[in-house]
């Protein structure tokens, strides 16, 4: 007994000091499983939201601009909708207001929506987090023998980006510098014509970020933006009027 009372407390002794030290070990490992393992939620401040600025018209359009010239220069999200009633009723509204607006004729627009593709994508301007979303159709009826190719702002569904071939096209449509001026007019954005000619007219914004060129050849009309520093004027006149 007397042997048992004397090993006793320096058996004790060396317990107590191993256990301080792997004890909290094992309870900071027991402690940081129990976390990853069991679902974690934190209520979102309004102060740890990430900042969001709608873009401007203009802006849209840049970013319109550079995903048609380098798309690898932006970040892009695309979503495939495929045959989509409401974005039939969107594009076949802005086609109508097209329409009205002497952009394009009645005559020229595709009978049936459902045999053309649609997706939106979401482009975000480099080195920012703002972005915006558009909604793209296009495709090719085989019956009616129409190409269109459409890009629509999300927020009111204006066209940005046109581009229609019909075999008719050009027994309805006026010159490309009435097409672009009104295009833009009804856009609400000043611009400049830089150039035109028969088939083609080039259209600038006041501080020449964005080029729009409008072209009539052959069955193919096509209204599409570029960045300002990358469109060349390729018309046959070189007169220069202020537009809007």
């Amino acid at each position: 007994m007397s042997k048992v009372k004397r090993w006793f407390l320096p058996i004790l002794t060396c317990a107590v000091m191993l256990a301080s030290v792997i004890l909290p070990q094992r309870l900071s490992l027991w402690r940081d499983e129990a976390l990853l393992n069991t679902p974690h939620t934190e209520t979102l401040q309004a102060e740890n939201e990430l900042p969001t600025r709608p873009l401007s018209l203009p802006e849209q359009m840049a970013l319109v601009s550079l995903f048609d010239a380098d798309s690898g220069s932006l970040t892009s999200v695309t979503q495939e909708l495929g045959q989509d009633s409401q974005a039939e009723a969107m594009v076949r509204t802005e086609l109508e207001r097209l329409c009205s607006n002497g952009i394009l004729a009645p005559e020229l627009l595709p009978e049936d929506l459902s045999n053309f593709f649609s997706y939106r994508v979401y482009l975000r301007m480099p080195g920012t987090i703002s972005g915006a979303s558009f909604l793209v159709m296009e495709g090719y009826s085989k019956r009616e023998n129409i190409y269109f190719s459409l890009l629509l702002n999300d927020e009111d569904g204006y066209a940005l980006r046109l581009e229609l071939s019909h075999p008719a096209i050009k027994q309805f449509l006026g010159e490309p510098l009435d097409i672009g001026a009104a295009f833009l007019d009804r856009l609400g954005v000043e611009h400049s014509c830089i150039g035109y000619g028969p088939y083609d007219a080039v259209f600038t914004t006041p501080d020449s970020a964005i080029q729009y060129t409008v072209s009539l050849e052959g069955d193919l009309l096509r209204i599409v933006p570029f960045p300002g520093s990358e469109t060349e004027v390729s018309t046959d006149a070189s007169a220069s009027a202020s537009m809007g």
